[in-house]
C-alpha cells in the first residue's frame, strides 16, 4: 500500500505521478511525460492575451454551492489560464448564490454533475445582470479530468479553459 499526501498543486500532481512511476519502474517515461506537459503549459500561457485577468467562478458542487479554494490544484487551473479566482478570499469552499452574484464573475465554469450541471448552467445564464451570462461565458467541464487529473489531463483542462475564456 502506498499513500500520497493531499494534492494541492499541479506540482504535487507531477510529484505523485513520479512516485507511482518509481514504484512501477517507469521513472524515465514519467519524467518525459511531465517535461513535455510543462513545455506545453509554457506554450499555452504565452497564448493568453496580456492585460486581461477575467474573474472566474469555478463551481464543483451544488446544494450547497461549492467552489474552488485557493491553494489547491483546481485554483491552479484558474491562475494558469490567466484568470482570477473570485473565491480567493474564502477559507471554506461553500458559497452562496448571492455572494457569487455580488462577485460578478466574467466566466463561470461548472464541473459535470449529471443533470445538475445543466441546471446550474441554465440558472446562472438566467441572471441577466451577471457578466458571465451577458457574455455567454458559462461552461461545463468534465469532472473526471478536472477533479482527478494526471499531468496530461491537467494541461488538457488548462487548454480547454483558455479556449473557453478567450475565444
Amino acid at each position: 500500500v502506498v499513500t500520497f499526501s493531499t494534492t494541492k498543486s499541479y506540482e504535487d500532481i507531477c510529484q505523485n505521478f513520479k512516485q507511482i512511476a518509481e514504484y512501477t519502474g517507469n521513472s524515465t517515461i514519467a519524467n518525459q511525460i511531465i517535461n513535455k506537459q510543462k513545455l506545453r503549459l509554457d506554450s499555452l500561457k504565452k497564448s493568453i492575451p496580456k492585460g486581461i485577468k477575467p474573474k472566474v467562478f469555478f463551481e464543483i458542487g451544488t446544494k450547497p454551492i461549492f467552489t474552488v479554494m485557493p491553494n489547491t490544484f483546481m485554483d491552479d487551473f484558474i491562475t494558469f489560464s490567466g484568470g482570477v479566482n473570485v473565491a480567493s478570499d474564502l477559507i471554506r469552499g461553500t458559497i452562496t448564490r448571492e455572494s457569487v452574484l455580488l462577485r460578478n464573475p466574467d466566466v463561470i465554469i461548472i464541473v459535470t454533475m449529471g443533470i445538475l450541471g445543466e441546471e446550474e448552467r441554465n440558472g446562472w445564464a438566467s441572471c441577466n445582470h451577471l457578466s458571465a451570462a451577458k457574455n455567454k461565458k458559462i461552461f461545463i467541464i468534465d469532472s473526471d479530468k478536472a477533479c482527478s487529473p494526471t499531468p496530461v489531463t491537467f494541461i488538457d483542462v488548462v487548454e480547454e479553459l483558455i479556449n473557453m475564456i478567450y475565444h
